[in-house]
């Protein structure tokens, strides 16, 4: 199947977004001791970018003997701790979430409601200082009102179409500069691309009316 990102992007909202995002950088970075990827052995690395700094970056990277290009998606991983967090947190929302309101999108009602929301669970979460839960906020938005696995690309101008072929099998997009590209992202499972597949079918960041759960 194939996915078009291109109609999800306003470039003047996104560059807002980055702004803010790269003002966050700093700190952030240094707090979580943020370490550059290394390149995996055999290639070179082509370019390295931000999408959503500090938690999501590309990296092209080309392999010394076969001069095939690969998109690495490089995020900021989870703890234990904070992956622990991330379910517990995500359990809840399951129940809490409500519908956006008026003409807001599902990531800005997501965003609007979760201090609120935990505020009133701050117990259940006292041992997770306010950064990591900024990590653990990116997983969830993107994961719940976003595409999952590959809403950093959203992110990326230059990326025009996504493609999977199934699962267990890495998704190829087409990139403005390096065309038809492998990438590091896979479905591992059966549920997993039919989750990401129902999101794309029903037009998942338009609708309105209710949150997904899993």
């Amino acid at each position: 199947m194939k996915f078009s990102s291109k109609s999800h992007k306003n470039s003047a909202k996104k560059q807002v977004e980055l702004e803010e995002m790269t003002a966050l950088e700093g700190e952030l970075v240094e707090f979580l001791d943020v370490k550059k990827w290394s390149v995996p052995e055999g290639y070179v690395e082509i370019e390295y970018y931000p999408l959503k700094p500090p938690f999501s970056y590309a990296a092209v990277v080309q392999n010394i003997e076969t001069l095939e290009h690969l998109y690495i998606l490089d995020e900021l991983p989870l703890t234990k701790e904070e992956r622990d967090a991330y379910f517990r947190l995500r359990n809840i929302l399951e129940f809490e979430l409500q519908a956006p309101q008026g003409e807001e999108t599902l990531a800005e009602s997501f965003r609007r409601q979760m201090p609120t929301i935990l505020s009133e669970h701050q117990k259940a979460f006292a041992t997770i200082s306010p950064v990591p839960m900024r990590k653990i906020l990116y997983y969830l938005e993107k994961d719940i009102v976003g595409y999952g696995k590959i809403d950093p690309l959203i992110y990326d101008d230059s990326v025009e179409d996504v493609g999977c072929g199934g699962v267990n099998k890495p998704i190829f997009l087409w990139h403005r500069k390096y065309e038809n590209i492998k990438t590091n992202i896979i479905f591992h499972d059966e549920q997993e691309l039919d989750d990401f597949i129902m999101r794309v079918v029903q037009g998942w960041k338009a609708r309105k009316h209710s949150f997904p759960h899993s």
